[in-house]
C-alpha cells in the first residue's frame, strides 16, 4: 500500500482536472508538455477498524508548479 497510495491519489486528482476540462496538468515526473505540473505529498493516511466502525483519515499537500516555480499550494484533510 505504501507505494500505491500516492500514485492512486495523484491519478484521481489528475482525472478530476481532466474531467473539469482545466488546462493541461501532468505529474511532475511525466515527460509530457503541460501548462502545469502537480506535486502531491501524502502526509497522513490511516485506516482504523474497531468493532463495527471503520474510519479513514488522509492529509496531503498539493503544489501547482509552472515553469519550475510553485504557483499555488494547499493542504487538504479528510476523515470518514
Amino acid at each position: 500500500w505504501a507505494d500505491t497510495i500516492p500514485k492512486l491519489i495523484l491519478a484521481r486528482i489528475l482525472q478530476g482536472f481532466e474531467n473539469a476540462r482545466y488546462p493541461r496538468v501532468s505529474r511532475a515526473l511525466d515527460a509530457v508538455a503541460a501548462d502545469y505540473q502537480l506535486l502531491i505529498d501524502i502526509r497522513t493516511f490511516r485506516v482504523w477498524i474497531a468493532d463495527d466502525r471503520r474510519t479513514a483519515q488522509v492529509e496531503f499537500g498539493a503544489k501547482g508548479m509552472q515553469d519550475g516555480r510553485a504557483v499555488d499550494a494547499q493542504v487538504f484533510r479528510g476523515e470518514s
